[in-house]
């Protein structure tokens, strides 16, 4: 799916103000903005076995998510796989946003281009990311990143690895918390990231 005449947009499945969407069994290729993006409270989007890939930034530059939730919507993967995407396999971004991220595998997430990002799963501004049982292999910059006071994120039995550093060199963390955010982490592995498992940093993190 191609951006609009003012290069925003693209996304191959949009929801919001309220809407529910159920997908299985789909395959989306080549959207630009967010492969799948679930905007606004009430909003409710299940996805099944679902792959997601290669996901380009708009005719602006921005996004390239694979998965993106805001302002206050609920996602939740469930046996997906997020795969080239860029700067993020998966977002969960804004206060009362939920994603759910469920024996699921977001792989070789690609920088913007400034070389920055590639995060695998990515939680900002007071949203809540819980992952459970998935693979994060290739990503860069973070494996799992999280910023900003009242960001939560939960990660049980995952492994991550593999994480490479930004174009600069620096950080490709498994998992990355700052700006005063919280990340749990149970029974996970951590295999050949760079620079740190888990860097923590910033007050009140």
């Amino acid at each position: 799916t191609a951006p609009n005449a003012e290069g925003a947009q693209g996304e191959g499945l949009w929801v919001s103000a309220g809407a529910a969407a159920t997908l299985a069994g789909c395959t989306l290729v080549g959207n630009a903005s967010t492969g799948i993006a679930a905007a606004g409270s009430d909003t409710r989007v299940s996805i099944l076995e679902t792959t997601i890939s290669n996901t380009r930034p708009n005719g602006n530059g921005d996004q390239g998510y694979g998965l993106g939730a805001r302002e206050g919507a609920t996602l939740v993967a469930e046996c997906c796989v997020l795969d080239r995407n860029t700067m993020a396999g998966a977002l969960a971004h804004d206060f009362g946003t939920r994603v759910q991220l469920i024996d699921t595998r977001i792989l070789h997430t690609a920088p913007g281009a400034d070389g920055d990002a590639g995060i695998g799963a990515h939680a900002n501004n007071g949203a809540l990311l819980e992952v459970r049982n998935c693979v994060l292999d290739g990503n860069a910059q973070a494996g799992i990143g999280t910023v900003e006071p009242g960001t939560r994120t939960m990660v049980q039995d995952t492994v991550i690895r593999a994480t490479q550093p930004t174009s600069d060199g620096h950080q490709g963390n498994a998992i990355t918390a700052s700006g005063g955010s919280m990340i749990t982490a149970i029974g996970c592995t951590f295999q050949d990231n760079h620079t740190a498992g888990v860097l923590a940093s910033d007050r009140n993190t």
